[in-house]
């Protein structure tokens, strides 16, 4: 499903929608604008100030770049969001809202109908012969077992790191190859027709995690359409590697910005509600 670029007050409800208009054609793979290139190079030296100072300054001076990263950003659809006055709502609204710039240039995947329509279309063919080849060399996925995600948590406890299963509706998605190992996992939480990927992990053998990653995907989105989650988000599409960016595009993720309207109390969704602002950020329900 591809979401188009913004131009003049798009609404964004459905993928019809969400195609209506567009500043850049739509479904355009994000590496062949030089707008995305150059915000990718200045979010780089921004996150290395601290320690290569110079090249934030040198980022900064050349004037072409921050003018095609400015207009590349301000060309993205928005989305709004309102999750739930719950801890996962607060939780997803603090991921894309905690801070400033924090919800500009997201990967986003708009869900809509069925695993065979999120499947279709010409974007979709590498993915689908990629699931194919994946699925016949024995390659599953499937939502873990509460002993399951006990076992994880105990590896990671006795490597040291943190829990990471601390919310409710925190799915964890496993993927194993055709033997019964563990070659990658996936972490989302769920606030409604909202949805955040926390992870999207290989473990051990990379090859045979790029091809089951396809089987993962494909999981992650069956389980999610049978939730009800109609959004889900992850982080920015400037900070991931090249490779996650291609897999992301090929997957039906698009780049979006997010704008949270925050409700609290009575006037706060039971759960978490994905809806479409104009650009003078008019909200339609």
């Amino acid at each position: 499903m591809a979401i188009a670029r913004r131009a003049a007050a798009p609404v964004i409800h459905s993928e019809r929608a969400l195609t209506s208009t567009a500043t850049v054609p739509a479904g355009r793979p994000p590496w062949e604008s030089e707008g995305f290139d150059a915000a990718r190079r200045l979010v780089a030296a921004r996150r290395q100030a601290s320690t290569h100072p110079l090249q934030l300054v040198r980022a900064l001076a050349r004037a072409n770049d921050v003018v095609a990263a400015s207009r590349y950003v301000r060309g993205l659809p928005l989305v709004a969001i309102a999750p739930s006055d719950t801890t996962n709502g607060r939780w997803l609204a603090s991921r894309v809202d905690g801070r400033v710039g924090a919800g500009l240039a997201r990967a986003a995947l708009l869900l809509d109908g069925t695993v065979e329509g999120y499947l279709a279309g010409r974007r979709k063919q590498a993915l689908r012969t990629n699931l194919r080849r994946a699925r016949n060399e024995g390659f599953t996925a499937h939502v873990a077992c509460e002993s399951e995600r006990a076992r994880l948590e105990a590896q990671r406890a006795a490597d040291g790191r943190a829990p990471m299963l601390v919310r409710e509706q925190q799915d964890l998605l496993l993927l194993a190859d055709g033997d019964g190992v563990w070659r990658g996992y996936c972490l989302v939480t769920r606030d409604g027709e909202l949805a955040y990927l926390e992870r999207f992990v290989r473990r051990n053998d990379k090859a045979a995690y790029v091809l089951g990653r396809n089987v993962l995907q494909v999981a992650l989105v069956e389980h999610l359409l049978s939730s009800g989650v109609r959004l889900l988000l992850t982080g920015s599409a400037l900070t991931v590697r090249t490779g996650t960016t291609y897999f992301q595009y090929l997957a039906g993720y698009d780049i979006v910005n997010v704008r949270v309207r925050r409700r609290v109390g009575a006037d706060a969704p039971v759960q978490g509600a994905f809806h479409g602002f104009d650009r003078r950020g008019t909200e339609r329900s």
